[in-house]
């Protein structure tokens, strides 16, 4: 049986089938093209040095029979550079290999040395006597030479041009393969586009569908997923993992059920055992009646406290998992305010400023929100404060919010420790203290995603929390 491969793997075997024949088709046709090219560009460059050299031979001939006149040393120059010239480019057609039936220009060659010979001849006599009629003979022997070269020129000429009208025929060869291997490419293009249009549907595209159902069946709580075959070890691995997860959350949705369950029972149980250890109504008629003694005795200022505490511990177990309203949360704060003044005196300052109470007092809040607060900022920012210690609640209300700041100007904590202190669920690692911990998680518990929390410190700079109420 076949090992299943990876969608990366047949894709690669597809490219490399694909890039192999594109690759040995382009190398054939440019190895064909350049050839091609290249033996034209010698004909036509033969072409050229074959102008050049009867040029060359006719503007010797001209500046020479000036030379013979005019007795010019400039024309003699020319008609010597000349000759040079169309030796050169004799030289160069020899030396092309394109260049067919090459003894027609060694013939050419030979002419033009017969040429030089007779302008050798022509000079000397020149030179002895300058007379035309002395050297007349010779005059004309030159002239015929140069003649028989430019009759030459027609032939010439025809031969380049049959070589490159060959040429042409091959380039319209090639132009015809061009077009066969381009249909040939493009043919396998579209096979390669649908045989992977097909592998891509066959081995993503519907799995992934599957997978997509899956998951769809995640979101609505079924987590009994059923196992199928695929096509590729992606899809199966990402099946796998899909399923393995489901089973996970199954799993982890069972504990968490059966954790809440039992922190239910066990906060039940606690909340029964504190209410059976103190009776509220014993704890109220003692404080009532230790309130009346003071009352009788002129200790005005020890009933006025024996009454606050009675009515803060009263609001405190009547408010325990309930809900209150800002109005008689404050109302209860002040009895605390109070009783932390005649306890610290001049040490310690507790503001509290509210603005628009009638906009704000009927609002619902969870019940003994501000106290733990307070307690927290007095217990950790202000705990060794000796003097103008001060805590300070500020509340307004905004378009759609209510703002809450509870501030100390405390020794504050390090930015470490502040993210730390978030990052643990608002609970400071190794503390005891939960006063923090519970207030936040209260307000959510109520709030959820109405409500925001932000908390700024630094050293030295205080401590502050940020609530914001959406309503």
């Amino acid at each position: 049986m076949e090992s299943k491969r990876s969608f990366k793997e047949k894709v690669e075997k597809a490219n490399t089938w694909l890039t192999s024949i594109v690759f040995a088709v382009v190398i054939l046709f440019c190895i064909i093209s350049y050839w091609t090219a290249s033996s034209y560009n010698r004909i036509f460059q033969g072409y050229r040095e074959l102008q050049s050299y009867y040029d060359n031979v006719k503007v010797s001939s001209d500046e020479l029979k000036k030379y013979l006149t005019s007795q010019d040393e400039e024309n003699l120059k020319l008609h010597e550079t000349s000759i040079h010239a169309a030796k050169h480019s004799l030289e160069n057609i020899l030396d092309n290999p394109v260049m067919e039936e090459k003894w027609r220009f060694r013939l050419l060659k030979n002419m033009l040395n017969e040429y030089e010979n007779s302008i050798k001849e022509l000079m000397e006599q020149y030179m002895r006597n300058d007379d035309p009629a002395s050297y007349r003979d010779y005059y004309e022997r030159f002239s015929m030479n140069e003649k028989l070269i430019q009759e030459t020129s027609t032939t010439y000429y025809h031969l380049v041009t049959n070589a490159m009208s060959k040429q042409k025929e091959m380039l319209d060869i090639i132009q015809l393969v061009a077009f066969a291997m381009t249909a040939a490419m493009a043919i396998m293009m579209v096979f390669w586009v649908r045989y992977f249009s097909n592998l891509f549907y066959t081995t993503l595209s519907m799995p992934l569908q599957k997978v997509l159902k899956k998951i769809s069946l995640i979101k609505k709580g079924r987590y009994d997923l059923e196992k199928e075959p695929q096509s590729c070890l992606e899809m199966e691995e990402l099946c796998v993992a899909l399923e393995e997860m489901a089973g996970k959350i199954s799993h982890n949705m069972e504990t968490q059920k059966e954790k809440a369950e039992l922190e239910k029972r066990l906060a039940q149980s606690e909340l029964k055992m504190l209410q059976n250890q103190i009776n509220p109504h014993f704890l109220f008629n003692t404080l009532n009646m230790i309130y009346c003694m003071a009352e009788k005795e002129g200790a005005k200022e020890a009933s006025s406290m024996l009454l606050k505490t009675s009515h803060l511990l009263r609001y405190g177990l009547e408010m325990q998992n309930r809900l209150s309203d800002f109005k008689r949360e404050l109302h209860a704060l002040q009895y605390y305010i109070d009783i932390q003044k005649l306890r610290f005196g001049d040490k310690l300052a507790i503001q509290v400023d509210v603005q628009d109470m009638e906009a704000i007092g009927n609002v619902a809040i969870p019940g003994m929100i501000f106290q733990p607060l307070i307690e927290n900022a007095m217990k950790h920012g202000l705990k060794d404060c000796v003097k103008d210690g001060l805590i300070g609640i500020e509340i307004c209300k905004t378009a759609g919010n209510i703002n809450i700041k509870v501030f100390d100007n405390g020794q504050g904590m390090a930015k470490p420790m502040l993210k730390q202190l978030i990052e643990n669920d608002y609970h400071a690692p190794g503390s005891t203290s939960l006063g923090l911990y519970n207030v936040v998680h209260r307000l959510k518990a109520y709030y959820a995603e109405r409500v925001s929390i932000d908390i700024q410190s630094d050293i030295g700079c205080g401590f502050a929390i940020y609530i914001s109420i959406e309503l």
